[in-house]
């Protein structure tokens, strides 16, 4: 009887450990290529700033020139070297780190990693801020593609007493007690996301049959070496896609590069803000892992006294009124404690006069050139010679 049992218990830990192995070919390149949905582009994203941190340890260490981070999601993703340097009086890379619906936990892993791998700091750091980057959705999107299993577990929190999610009604208290108590970041229940994610491909990259079915669809592509159009599947298509903006990125430092500017009709944004924030915000709750990592932001760089330049991204008046509506577009006790940070610059970029977007929640990429002046010129009144 002993040595059925100890045959049944072998098999089932060979078969575990078979399941494992086998949900590890999706890694291959080639089994990658074909498997991950064409559509999902915040795979690429995220996945990219690896690639450009090494990048940004390569040049920032074999020179003495100004660097400076942008950390912030799609909505920052826009923002150009040649602006800033147009803005600024002196030679400066501006490396960009945005990725789609990123949030502080994400922000302070990149600004932490920098810090702990460059022999110098910023000169300044950009950051987008508004409860889009503060909600719980921006926690997941990033799990499953950033961060590492060490710096999970050293910033896991198992035995946080305060909820997940805060009703806005609640945050000035629970932001108190942020402020006055030390947490370590993930709560348990996250930090179990991203470990499952971390060691099963198939939950990380949401496999399906059907999409990777639907990857084998053609297109036409116009091929540049062959100087005529060609049909490609479509999982080829965004895999070429995928490596020209990786070497895009080395020019423009992470910031996405513009190809052709778009605009919803207006009569079209009241729906968009309305799906989109299905996505963005489906609750008027804020993620405390998330206020507990801007705390930890405000922390390192007022410690590094480095200028930390907190932006409000413009958005279309339908989306802002859906913050409204979840009393959450104020934030205005957040916006009391930046201001007791001498290092802090706060800038409401609302009152932006290019009003062009490309969605409810997406400035034009015609109008990022207006932004970086608009933000400069607050940083330039508030501190001459900045």
């Amino acid at each position: 009887m002993n040595s059925i049992f100890k045959k049944s218990y072998i098999c089932a830990i060979f078969l575990a450990f078979l399941i494992f192995l086998t949900d590890k070919i999706f890694l291959i390149p080639a089994i990658k290529k074909i498997s991950l949905y064409y559509k999902k582009v915040e795979i690429f994203f995220y996945e990219s700033r690896y690639n450009l941190f090494q990048y940004l340890q390569e040049s920032e260490t074999q020179n003495n020139n100004k660097f400076a981070l942008i950390l912030g999601s799609s909505r920052s993703g826009m923002f150009s070297q040649k602006d800033f340097q147009n803005e600024l009086p002196y030679s400066i890379k501006v490396w960009n780190f945005s990725a789609p619906l990123a949030g502080t936990s994400y922000y302070y892993y990149w600004l932490d990693k920098a810090l702990n791998s460059i022999n110098k700091k910023p000169a300044f750091v950009l950051l987008e801020l508004d409860a889009i980057n503060l909600g719980n959705p921006s926690i997941r999107i990033s799990l499953p593609y950033s961060y590492d299993p060490f710096f999970m577990l050293y910033h896991m929190d198992f035995y946080r007493d305060i909820p997940e999610s805060i009703p806005y009604n609640k945050l000035n208290q629970y932001i108190k007690i942020i402020l006055k108590e030390s947490f370590n970041g993930f709560n348990a229940d996250e930090v179990d996301s991203y470990f499952i994610k971390y060691f099963f491909i198939i939950s990380r990259y949401n496999i399906h049959p059907l999409k990777i079915w639907e990857n084998f669809k053609t297109i036409n592509y116009f091929d540049e070496n062959q100087k005529k159009y060609i049909k490609i599947p479509l999982y080829e298509f965004a895999y070429r896609k995928k490596i020209e903006n990786l070497e895009k990125f080395k020019s423009t430092y992470g910031g996405i590069p513009v190809e052709f500017y778009t605009q919803i009709p207006e009569k079209d944004l009241k729906i968009d803000a309305q799906k989109n924030f299905l996505r963005f915000l489906p609750t008027p709750e804020l993620s405390s892992t998330q206020i507990i990592f801007l705390k930890k932001i405000l922390e390192k760089t007022s410690y590094y006294q480095i200028p930390l330049i907190i932006y409000k991204p413009p958005m279309t008046d339908y989306a802002n009124q859906i913050l409204k509506d979840y009393k959450l577009y104020y934030l205005s006790y957040l916006i009391e404690i930046l201001n007791q940070y001498k290092n802090i610059y706060y800038i409401d970029a609302s009152f932006l006069s290019c009003k062009r977007f490309s969605d409810s929640v997406h400035l034009s990429p015609e109008c990022y050139k207006d932004l970086t002046k608009f933000i400069f010129k607050q940083i330039f009144e508030r501190l001459p010679g900045f």
